[in-house]
């Protein structure tokens, strides 16, 4: 025989084999992620909807209109947007040519205007300093139309006359 060892059958398994007494390892559950994120859609989608039922919709909403003319419709839209302040014709009312359908409210324009005014006031009375300033002149003569402007601040000064200038 040969002197090689015989291979004899080992004692234990080469593979490890789960005995019935070891527990088995549990996949981690889902269930309180899935609750979670459940919960966190439901308190958003449920806050949305007590806004929508709750808020209240005070401003004005812009919309176009429709005149229907001899069965062709006509599209009317004011350029800047606006409020509607009186409705002047009802629907199936017959219009004249350049007659008005409605009125805006004018409120905004209005302070635009006055704020253009003011702006176009003082820079006319810069405009009269920088010229007496460099004419070297001790007085600035104000145009008139100054004193004619209704902005405030053509009322608060007294642009008609001449004043002297401050020397430095």
């Amino acid at each position: 025989m040969s002197e090689l060892p015989m291979l004899r059958r080992p004692d234990r398994a080469l593979v490890p084999v789960k005995s019935e007494a070891e527990p088995e390892e549990r996949m981690p559950s889902l269930r309180n992620l899935v609750l979670a994120g459940v919960a966190a859609v439901a308190i958003g989608f449920g806050g949305f909807g007590a806004w929508a039922v709750t808020a209240r919709l005070d401003n004005a909403a812009v919309a176009q209109g429709t005149v229907i003319v001899d069965s062709r419709r006509k599209t009317v839209s004011h350029l800047e947007g606006g409020i509607l302040k009186t409705l002047l014709k009802a629907e199936g009312e017959r219009v004249a040519k350049d007659e008005p359908l409605l009125r805006l409210e004018d409120a905004r324009a209005r302070a635009e205007l006055q704020q253009l005014q003011a702006k176009r006031v003082g820079l006319e009375a810069k405009l009269a300093r920088l010229r007496a300033e460099q004419n070297e002149t001790t007085a600035i003569d104000f145009p008139d139309d100054i004193e004619k402007a209704l902005t405030p601040i053509a009322r608060g000064g007294d642009h008609g006359r001449a004043r002297a200038l401050p020397r430095p």
